[in-house]
């Protein structure tokens, strides 16, 4: 019963996703950014962190308890294994899933990036996981910051991790 209700908070968050990258213009932006895109083409492959469709996610402060809590683990961790099934059969690793946050980090070859593309709805955005972006006092700590508009405010999400494997999230 719970996987039937996860699986349909899923589909829901998909739809939600697809319609709404349907309306307004039809020059939407690019899910993978051409620069990301030239630097996998040029190099052959490219490290990237994917954004997942984060639409009814929210912090975890601000879930009920311990089940609304492992609700939306799971729902994060279903969107993960959708994209690592729809990337199947392109060249790629997954090289870091979030089990709190909806993104996973990649390397990807075009062909991967093409595919990424291709998953609109489900992948909000791709962002190059680049070595030289460091946090505060240059700690070599890698990071990316994620924006996300709705209801006219934007929602900036960083997501880092340090070669040691350690994982923060924080909403600046």
């Amino acid at each position: 019963m719970k996987g039937r209700i996860t699986l349909a908070l899923l589909a829901m968050l998909l739809g939600l996703g697809l319609l709404s990258s349907s309306r307004g213009s039809t020059a939407e932006p690019s899910v993978v950014p051409s620069h990301v895109m030239q630097a996998a083409s040029a190099r052959g492959s490219v490290r990237v962190i994917v954004h997942l469709n984060d639409a009814g996610l929210v912090p975890e402060a601000a879930l009920a308890g311990p089940a609304a809590i492992a609700g939306q683990r799971q729902t994060i961790g279903l969107m993960q294994r959708s994209l690592r099934q729809g990337l199947r059969g392109t060249s790629h690793r997954v090289l870091r899933q979030y089990e709190t946050l909806p993104f996973v980090a990649l390397h990807a070859t075009p062909d991967a990036l093409r595919m990424l593309q291709s998953m609109r709805g489900l992948v909000t955005g791709v962002q190059e996981d680049r070595h030289d972006v460091t946090g505060p006092g240059q700690d070599g700590t890698r990071k990316y910051v994620a924006g996300r508009a709705s209801a006219g405010r934007l929602h900036r999400t960083a997501v880092g991790h340090r070669d040691v494997g350690l994982s923060v999230a924080v909403q600046v």
